[in-house]
């Protein structure tokens, strides 16, 4: 069942995902929050064409059909593994991360992003996303922390922290 603002919109928690294991959790914390919360979770992955050695011959049509695909096939992953899922509303949005999830978290009961182990050095940085989601979003802004793992042990630490019933 999905909550209602007093305004009659839909409650709604936004979360920024790529193939990173913080976007993973951030993902995982906000589905469980949005069952909590009767929200539904908007699925964001931003992609932009800026041409970088491993999509330098890629067109922006492939770029989006692949990031079309990337968050419908997170959407699915997290329907299929839990119990009384929210509803998932995957979005493809072209634009660089940060500002992309600025601009989605107008409106949104919450903004949830994952950061990495190592991002207290990458949040100096003016690129940074979960710097730039917490300086500009217009909804309160949670940051997923990596726990301090070994790199192999982040992907089971991630699939077994996924929602369950």
């Amino acid at each position: 069942m999905t909550g209602t603002a007093r305004d009659g919109t839909t409650r709604r928690i936004v979360v920024g995902i790529d193939s990173s294991i913080g976007a993973l959790l951030a993902l995982d914390w906000a589905v469980r929050e949005a069952r909590a919360r009767s929200c539904v979770v908007e699925v964001v992955h931003a992609w932009d064409s800026v041409p970088l050695p491993g999509n330098m011959f890629t067109s922006a049509h492939e770029l989006r059909s692949a990031s079309e695909c990337f968050v419908a096939n997170e959407c699915a992953a997290v329907a299929r593994t839990t119990d009384d899922a929210p509803e998932l509303i995957p979005m493809s949005v072209q634009g660089p991360a940060g500002r992309v999830l600025v601009e989605r978290s107008v409106g949104a009961d919450m903004l949830v992003v994952g950061r990495g182990r190592h991002a207290a050095v990458k949040d100096l940085l003016p690129r940074s996303v979960s710097a730039t989601c917490v300086r500009g979003a217009a909804c309160p802004v949670v940051v997923v922390p990596v726990p301090d793992v070994d790199p192999p042990q982040r992907a089971t630490a991630a699939r077994r922290s996924a929602p369950t019933a």
